[in-house]
Order: C-alpha cells, then structure tokens, then sequence
C-alpha cells in the first residue's frame, strides 16, 4: 500500500533531518551534509520509484483505488523521483562540486516539500479531505526555504543546516499524517465494500413468499 511507503519514507526523512540537527557543528559537516543529502535524496526516490511501478502493476491487473495518483501525478512522480536519484548519486560521487552551492541546494528543498505538499493536500488525494490545520506544515517549509534564499541567514552554513534538518522533520511529519489519513480512507472504503457485498448477497439470497408457495 501507498500508505506504508510513505510510512517508511517519513521515519527516513525524519532520521535524516535529526541527524543534520546533530552534526550541525561538525568540523567536517559540508562533507557530512553532501553525503546524508545524497542518500536524502537516494532513498525517497527509490521509494517512489517502487511504489508508482506497484500501482502501474495494480492497474494493469484490474485494481484500481480512488486514492491512486492521476496522471499528471505520476508524471511529476517519475521526474522528480529520477531527477532525485541522479542529484543524490552525483552528490555521493563527488561531494566537494556541492558543497558552495549547499545552502541554495536545501533552500530548493524546503520550498519544493513544501510545494508537493501543498499539492498532495489540495488535489492528489481527492476525496480525502485532510484537517485544515495541516496545511501549516507546507506553508513552514515553504517560509524557511525563503528565509534561506533572501536573508543573511544563507551565510551561516550550521544555521542552514539546522533550519533544514527542522524543515525535514515538519516534511516527515506532514508525509506521516497523509500516511494515516490515507490508511484510515482506504480501511473505511475497503469496509464500505465488504458492507455493501455483504447487503447484496443477502438480497440475492432471500426467496420472495410468493415463489416460495409455488
């Protein structure tokens, strides 16, 4: 399920942004951060990646959900998980081209995590509809990623480093509620349906009094 996947995906964004909140102050942190951003982007990815070729096999064996991703969705899907893949190779493969350009690197992040979201909480999981309160956690990636690019903050490399591992743990954060909300939607439709096959086989199963008396 959809659901699990990104389960996993938010417990590894959630070590991964603890982690850079620890090594903030490291003596070696720019190769530090290069190689846990690599994997950042490695292992969602490769997540991703798996779950859009899981739902690509459910359709093409007749199983469809109203929580799968559209079109569109599994475009930007597919881009993004290989462009994310790529990034988070080259980034392991050569640390030291990333690191000056580090700070715009995790400013980008922030801004797009908290772009995805918007989108995932707006329209990708129609019908669920998540509580309002939610959308506070895009909107704070989005506002620390523009804090970054446009202050003086983008001159301290710890407190760059600090302000993403906070955004990467609000990201994990928002990924894990649409995580459950997504789960409890699909148990609910799941008992709905069993419900209401359990309602039509009694239906069927019942002989009207008249074709009984003959």
């Amino acid at each position: 399920m959809k659901s699990k996947s990104a389960v996993w995906s938010s417990v590894v964004l959630f070590i991964i942004g603890v982690a850079l909140i620890v090594l903030k102050g490291r003596d070696s942190l720019l190769g530090t951060i290069v190689f846990i951003a690599g994997i950042m982007f490695i292992v969602p990815s490769v997540i991703n990646m798996l779950m859009l070729i899981r739902e690509a096999n459910r359709r093409k064996a007749g199983y469809r959900s109203p929580a799968d991703r559209g079109f569109v969705t599994r475009c930007i899907g597919w881009c993004s998980s290989i462009g994310g893949l790529g990034l988070g190779i080259a980034m392991l493969l050569t640390p030291g081209t990333f690191s000056p350009i580090l700070v715009y690197i995790f400013a980008g992040i922030l801004v797009l995590g908290g772009i995805y979201h918007f989108y995932i909480l707006a329209r990708a999981y129609r019908p669920i509809i998540f509580p309002g309160w939610l959308y506070i956690l895009p909107a704070a990636l989005v506002a620390e990623g523009a804090v970054i690019f446009f202050s003086v903050v983008k001159d301290d490399v710890p407190a760059v480093v600090l302000m993403t591992g906070i955004g990467l743990v609000v990201f994990a954060v928002a990924t894990f509620v649409e995580a459950m909300s997504l789960y409890s939607f699909n148990r609910k439709e799941a008992a709905a349906a069993r419900t209401r096959e359990a309602a039509k086989s009694s239906t069927d199963a019942v002989v009207p009094a008249d074709r009984a008396a003959e």
